[in-house]
C-alpha cells in the first residue's frame, strides 16, 4: 500500500527526513559539530511535510459534516461520559463558528486544554474571525485564542506569522490596526491577509477591508497618485468590501478637495464609477442608492462637463467654434441635470476609434437618425431643455420640460430622430447663433441667458 496514496507518500517522506535528522544528531560526541548544511535542507523538508500532514493549506477551510457534528456536540453536552469527543471531533468542531461561539464549547476547550493541532488552531482562528462582528462572543474567546497561538511551536511558518502579528489578527481593534499598518505600507488588504494565512471569506476579512477603505478615504489627499489607481482596482473593487461601506467611502472620495482640484484623480474616479458593477452613470442608473445626494450631484456635474468637452472638442473637430458655444455652456455645467451627445452616422465612422475608447470607459452616447452628417447635444436643466447641433445652419432649440418629453419620450434611447428634435410646434423658442433685433446685431448668448434665467437657470 505504501506509495499508493498521498498520505502514505507523505509519511514516507517525513520518515526519511526524521531518519536523517536522527543520523545527524544521535551517537555524536558532545564536541562533534552537526553538519548544518544538511540540517538546513532537512528541517524545511520536515516542516513542509508536517504541514501537509496537518491536512489543510494556509487559509483553506476544512469541510465538515455540520449536521453530524452538531448532533455529536449535542449528545456530548447531554452526557459527556456516554458520548465522549475524540481529538478528531474537537478538530472538526473548531471549524464550526456556530459551535466555537458557544460558551459551553469555549469552556470545554479552556478547561480540558486538549492538544491543539495546527488544523484545529486554524479552525479556531477561522471561527473567531467569522464571529468577529459578534464582538461580545469574539472578545470572550480572544484572550484564550491568543494564548493558544503564543504557546504553539513556532516551527511552523504559519504560526510564526501569527506570533509576529498577533495584534493584527486577534482583538477588538485588530482590524483597525491591520488597516493602518497595511495602508501605511501601501499594501492591499487581500494580499496582506493572505500573507498572514487568514481566510478571506470571514467577517474579520470584511472588517479589515472596511477599515482600510475608510482610512484611505479619510487620508485621500495624502495618497500618491500612483496608489490611487490601485485603490480603485484592487481595494474598492474587491468582494471583501461590504456595499454600504463602498458607497460611504465613494461619497467621501467624490467630495474630497483632491477630487475637485486634480483632473487626473477625478478621471480615475469617474472611470471607476462608470465601469464598476455597483454604480454606473448616475443620470440613468438606479444603483446609486447609498451614495450621498451631494456626491451624486457632483458626479453628474463632472459628466456634464465631460459631455460638453466631448461634443465641442471631438464632434466639432475641424469646425471652428467661432461663437464660443463650449465656453458658454461650461458656465452652466453645475445646473445641468443630465446631458446627452447624439452622434450622426458620418461622425460615428469618422471618430470610431475614439468612441470605442470612451465606450470601454463606460461613457455612453446616442445615435442621431434622419441626418447622416449632423450630430446633436441635449442639455436638460430641469424646467427647460436645450438642443444644440454641430453643423452650421442649425439653430439652438429650447423646450419646456413637458413639451420635450413629447419630442423625446426616452432621453436615453439608443436612436433619436433629427427631425423630432426640431419640432417647430412644440418648441419654446429657437436661437440662431447670430440674432438681429431692430436691425442691431445682438450676440446669441444674450438671448439664451435671458431665456434660461426666465426658467430659474443661471450661470455659476
Amino acid at each position: 500500500m505504501i506509495g499508493q496514496n498521498a498520505d502514505s507518500q507523505l509519511f514516507s517522506k517525513l520518515t526519511e527526513a526524521i531518519g536523517e535528522m536522527r543520523f545527524l544528531t544521535v551517537s555524536r560526541a558532545p564536541t562533534d559539530h552537526i553538519p548544518y548544511d544538511r540540517v538546513e535542507v532537512v528541517c524545511p523538508l520536515i516542516q513542509k511535510e508536517t504541514e501537509n500532514l496537518n491536512g489543510t493549506a494556509a487559509g483553506e477551510i476544512i469541510q465538515v459534516d455540520r449536521a453530524a457534528m452538531q448532533k455529536k456536540w449535542q449528545q456530548f453536552c447531554s452526557d459527556p461520559s456516554d458520548f465522549p469527543l475524540s481529538l478528531k471531533d474537537y478538530k472538526k468542531l473548531c471549524w464550526m463558528p456556530e459551535i466555537v461561539v458557544l460558551e459551553s464549547f469555549q469552556k470545554e476547550v479552556i478547561e480540558k486544554s486538549f492538544p491543539v493541532t495546527l488544523p484545529a488552531l486554524r479552525g479556531l482562528l477561522y471561527s473567531y474571525h467569522e464571529n468577529y462582528d459578534n464582538l461580545k462572543a469574539a472578545r470572550k474567546f480572544s484572550t484564550r485564542l491568543a494564548e493558544m497561538i503564543e504557546l504553539k511551536s513556532v516551527a511552523n511558518s504559519t504560526v510564526r506569522k501569527w506570533h509576529a502579528s498577533i495584534d493584527f489578527i486577534i482583538g477588538s481593534s485588530a482590524s483597525r490596526d491591520f488597516a493602518k499598518e497595511t495602508l501605511g505600507k501601501f499594501n492591499v488588504p487581500q494580499v496582506a491577509l493572505e500573507e498572514l494565512s487568514v481566510n478571506l471569506t470571514t467577517n474579520f476579512a470584511s472588517s479589515c477591508a472596511s477599515e482600510y477603505a475608510k482610512l484611505a478615504a479619510a487620508s485621500f489627499g495624502k495618497l500618491p497618485e500612483s496608489w490611487v489607481s490601485i485603490l480603485f482596482s484592487d481595494v474598492l473593487s474587491s468582494n471583501l468590501l461590504p456595499n454600504q461601506i463602498l458607497k460611504y467611502v465613494i461619497s467621501e472620495i467624490i467630495l474630497s478637495k483632491t477630487a475637485e482640484n486634480n483632473d487626473f484623480i477625478r478621471g480615475l474616479i469617474v472611470d471607476f464609477l462608470l465601469t464598476n458593477e455597483n454604480f454606473g452613470d448616475p443620470r440613468m442608473d438606479g444603483r446609486w442608492s447609498g451614495v450621498s445626494e451631494e456626491a451624486k450631484a457632483k458626479v453628474v456635474q463632472w459628466l456634464s462637463s465631460e459631455d460638453i468637452h466631448f461634443f465641442f472638442e471631438l464632434i466639432f473637430r475641424n469646425r471652428e467654434d467661432k461663437h464660443g458655444r463650449k465656453s458658454f455652456w461650461l458656465q452652466y455645467v453645475k445646473k445641468v441635470n443630465r446631458s446627452r451627445a447624439l452622434i450622426s452616422f458620418e461622425d460615428r465612422k469618422r471618430y470610431s476609434v475614439k468612441l470605442k475608447e470612451l465606450e470601454d470607459k463606460g461613457r455612453t452616447y446616442g445615435k442621431l437618425t434622419g441626418n447622416s452628417t449632423t450630430s446633436a447635444f441635449i442639455l436638460d436643466f430641469g424646467p427647460i431643455v436645450v438642443v444644440e447641433f454641430n453643423e452650421v445652419g442649425n439653430a439652438c432649440y429650447f423646450y419646456k420640460k413637458e413639451e420635450f418629453s413629447k419630442v423625446c419620450s426616452n432621453f436615453w434611447a439608443s436612436d433619436i430622430s433629427f427631425g423630432g428634435l426640431k419640432d417647430s410646434k412644440l418648441k419654446l423658442d429657437k436661437v440662431s447663433h447670430r440674432q438681429v433685433v431692430s436691425e442691431i446685431s445682438v450676440g446669441w448668448d444674450t438671448k439664451v441667458v435671458k431665456l434660461l434665467s426666465d426658467y430659474g437657470v443661471r450661470r455659476g
